[in-house]
C-alpha cells in the first residue's frame, strides 16, 4: 500500500527531500495520495518540475533557498534572469556554471553557500549585486571583462 511505500521511501531518502517531477501532473498525484492517506509531508523540502527548467527563462527569488541536497548547478543559456536569494543557504552546493543568458548576478544569490568553491561565468554579466557570494567557500573568482558594477 501507498503509506508503507512512502514510509520506506522516506527512510531511504532521509530528511530534506526535494522531489523532482516531470510535469505538474506527477506532483498533483503524489499530493493527492498524501492527502488521501492523511500522511505527513513536512519532511519534503520542495518540488522541482524539471519540465519547466528546460524551457525556463527566469529563476524566481528564493527558488532553491536552503535546498540542502543541491551539490552542483548549471544554469542553461536560455535563462536570462535570476531572482535574489535564489540559491541562498544551499549548504551542499559546490560548483556552479552560469549560462550565457545571465547579465546580472543578484544580491545574495549564493550567500551562505559555504561549500561553494567553483563558479564559472559564461555570460555577459555586467553587474554583481551586494553580498552575492557572502560566506561562500571560494578563495578566488574570475570575472569577465563585462562586469562594470559590483
Amino acid at each position: 500500500p501507498f503509506p508503507d511505500a512512502l514510509d520506506q521511501f522516506r527512510k531511504w531518502c532521509g530528511e530534506d527531500v526535494t522531489f523532482l517531477t516531470w510535469g505538474i501532473d506527477d506532483q498533483g498525484i503524489l499530493e493527492q495520495n498524501i492527502i488521501i492517506h492523511d500522511l505527513d509531508w513536512d519532511w519534503i523540502a520542495g518540488w522541482v518540475n524539471l519540465q519547466t527548467i528546460y524551457s525556463l527563462q527566469t529563476i524566481g527569488e528564493k527558488a532553491f533557498f536552503q535546498r540542502k541536497v543541491l551539490q552542483s548547478i548549471t544554469i542553461p543559456d536560455s535563462v536570462t534572469s535570476i531572482g535574489k536569494n535564489a540559491f541562498k543557504e544551499c549548504c551542499s552546493l559546490q560548483s556552479v556554471i552560469l549560462g550565457k543568458g545571465i547579465t546580472e548576478i543578484p544580491s545574495a544569490l549564493f550567500a551562505n553557500c559555504n561549500k561553494l568553491l567553483h563558479i564559472k561565468i559564461m555570460g555577459n554579466v555586467t553587474k554583481i549585486g551586494a553580498e552575492a557570494f557572502k560566506y561562500c567557500g571560494m578563495k578566488s573568482i574570475s570575472l569577465p571583462d563585462t562586469v562594470k558594477h559590483i
